[in-house]
């Protein structure tokens, strides 16, 4: 499903419908989001912004194990290589790379690197933050 993100946030049309949904359901409630250009382009007044990451190696591992829990029969090998190809195009230009370069720079998102954490400690990491 978040692999047919990509060819729909390609067409104006829909991804201007999107952002329009997107900060609307923000302006009602209270909301955690997370995208590839939340912080930059959908919410960028955002109170809290967070910039998380991991290395490749640690992502494709955690992706490797979704997909073997979920009875697919999938190379570590090969999701790591399209990791690392989407990395290089997605920080070389747009919304990421501004994203990740101003929570480097401490330019208002807050910059934190996952790579050794489970999910309760990158929870307990983001409201250490928030106190």
């Amino acid at each position: 499903m978040a692999a047919n993100v990509k060819f729909a946030a390609r067409v104006p049309a829909i991804r201007e419908q999107m952002v329009a949904r997107q900060q609307a359901m923000c302006r009602a409630r209270p909301v955690v989001m997370e995208g590839r250009d939340i912080t930059t382009v959908v919410l960028p007044e955002a109170r809290w912004k967070f910039f998380l990451t991991a290395s490749p190696e640690a992502r494709a591992g955690r992706r490797h194990a979704e997909m073997l829990a979920a009875g697919r029969d999938v190379d570590l090998g090969d999701i790591l290589a399209e990791i690392n190809l989407r990395d290089a195009s997605d920080y070389q230009v747009g919304p990421m790379k501004e994203a990740r370069d101003r929570a480097l720079a401490g330019d208002g998102i807050n910059y934190l690197d996952t790579s050794d954490m489970g999910p309760d400690e990158v929870v307990s990491a983001i409201l250490d933050r928030m106190q």
